[in-house]
Order: C-alpha cells, then sequence, then structure tokens
C-alpha cells in the first residue's frame, strides 16, 4: 500500500497533463479545457476539464470527477493501479508503507 502522502500527491496532480495524455485533441476554451468524449463517439465536444477544480465532466454520458476516477473508467481498473499511472504520467514518486 502507498503512503497516504503518496497519494495526496497524485491526487493534487495536474488533470489537463493526464486527460491530454489520452486525450490529444484536448484545447483551451475559456477557463476550462475541451475536446470530444473518450467515453464515446460524438461529433461536437462535449467533454469539459476544468484545472482550477481538479475535474472533468463527459456530459454525453454523465461520467463525472477527478483525474483518479477519469483514469479508472477509460483504463477499466481499480484505485491503486489508476494511482501508478497517474504517478507514471506525472513523473510522481509513490513511497510505500512499511508493513509492521
Amino acid at each position: 500500500m502507498y503512503t497516504n502522502n503518496s497519494i495526496d500527491l497524485v491526487r493534487d496532480a495536474d488533470i489537463v497533463k493526464v486527460v491530454a495524455s489520452y486525450c490529444p485533441d484536448l484545447k483551451k476554451n475559456g477557463a476550462n479545457y475541451i475536446c470530444k468524449s473518450p467515453f464515446t463517439e460524438e461529433k461536437t465536444a462535449s467533454f469539459v476539464v476544468s484545472p482550477s477544480k481538479q475535474i472533468f465532466k463527459c456530459f454525453s454520458t454523465g461520467i463525472g470527477g477527478d483525474a483518479i476516477k477519469f483514469v479508472q473508467e477509460l483504463d477499466r481498473c481499480d484505485f491503486i493501479d489508476a494511482v501508478k499511472t497517474i504517478a507514471g504520467i506525472c513523473n510522481i514518486y509513490l513511497t510505500e508503507e512499511k508493513e509492521t
């Protein structure tokens, strides 16, 4: 298991960087970023990332949340695998707790 500090570093990671690694068409639009949904086929962009709130929302599917939730939904993985993926994308070193 990873330390709470390591998990917090991943939670604070730049959501735009994480989403852009999956969605190369992500573009700035005012204060937010938009692109076509990575969860479904669509003609117009309905996927929004808010860097100030560190959240995303897909208006075509209703899925929303933080960067960890984004990776879990897109990669269909569990929490720990999503944390590892984000750590890799953002070059975050994960410290493991020692068993006592």
